[in-house]
């Protein structure tokens, strides 16, 4: 079992998890892996000490689970749906909708933080909130092997303490540093680099000559040899509307009907992002009766380039 890579996932996961808390309340709360330790018959009791279950199986497969004191998780809840909410050393049934609401949404949040720095998304099929029993501690066992992850939390004026986060061993493999996944002639990310490198080098000699970079950002360096063994990896192309900044509670209340604003002008161009990273813009038409994206603006082939790394 590789604890590091696990360790690097609960550390992101808590990442995305306290990131979503500190958004709701305009807070920045801090935490701490403390301990990274295999999963054995001893953790079965956790839920003796931390009676708040948050989490669920992942559609890829294993499962992830936050385990927090009651007291806490009804702390947290309270500020970020708020709501009054009595604390309780134990969790009561009937505040489950409040919880639910928060809690879930946290949850999520820890989930989300993998699609934005590895690309991979992490999802689950369902997220459970709720106490955590014999039942649930012995449904992360029956996933297979994984990692207790003990950390500690800061949350201002709202909650501090420790909690447990529950990884199967499964989950360690996509924040592997080793490969990017393009088949079996896969490249080491030291590769592409590399050749990235290469074509930095390419373009620097260019620009130090007569020739220099083509008008209007369309042309750059000359491409290095071996830039071809890059050329079939698979990215992600998104059409970007607008983007707007929501409070969870907003969001919340979306439903049909709802209209939410994008800050986008009606003749402004959409952009074209690949890897996260705008490399185009252009308008919008309609080819076959389905959307596409006619080009009016690219950025340079350099930095094109780099939206592989």
């Amino acid at each position: 079992m590789n604890l590091s890579r696990l360790e690097t996932f609960a550390e992101g996961y808590l990442s995305g998890f306290f990131g979503t808390v500190g958004l709701a309340l305009s807070l920045e709360p801090t935490y701490g892996t403390d301990n990274v330790v295999e999963f054995g018959d001893e953790s079965l009791s956790l839920g003796d000490t931390y009676k708040a279950h948050m989490g669920g199986p992942v559609i890829s497969g294993g499962r992830i689970a936050v385990l927090l004191k009651a007291e806490d998780a009804y702390a947290i809840t309270a500020a970020v749906a708020q709501v009054e909410l009595d604390p309780k050393d134990a969790i009561d049934e009937a505040d489950l909708p409040h919880l639910n609401e928060a809690l879930e949404a946290c949850s999520s949040g820890g989930a989300g933080h993998f699609k934005e720095t590895y690309g991979v998304p992490v999802e689950f099929e369902s997220v459970i909130i709720g106490a955590a029993t014999a039942n649930t501690m012995q449904e992360f066992k029956s996933a297979g092997p994984g990692v207790v992850a003990e950390f500690t939390f800061d949350i201002p004026n709202v909650a501090h303490g420790k909690g447990v986060l529950l990884v199967s061993e499964v989950l360690g493999d996509l924040v592997s540093e080793e490969k990017i996944e393009d088949g079996p002639d896969s490249l080491t990310k030291d590769e592409v680099q590399d050749i990235l490198s290469d074509f930095d080098d390419a373009g620097a000699d260019q620009e130090s000559g007569s020739a220099g970079a083509s008008a209007g950002g369309r042309g750059g360096g000359a491409a290095p040899a071996n830039l071809g063994r890059v050329l079939d990896i698979q990215l992600i192309a998104t059409a970007r509307l607008g983007r707007v900044e929501m409070p969870i509670q907003d969001i919340l209340t979306l439903g049909p009907g709802s209209i939410v604003e994008v800050g986008h002008v009606v003749d402004e161009p959409v952009e074209l992002l690949v890897n996260n990273k705008l490399i185009a813009r252009g308008d919008v038409v309609v080819v076959d009766e389905k959307f596409g994206l006619r080009i009016t603006e690219i950025i340079s082939t350099e930095e094109r380039i780099e939206s592989l790394s």
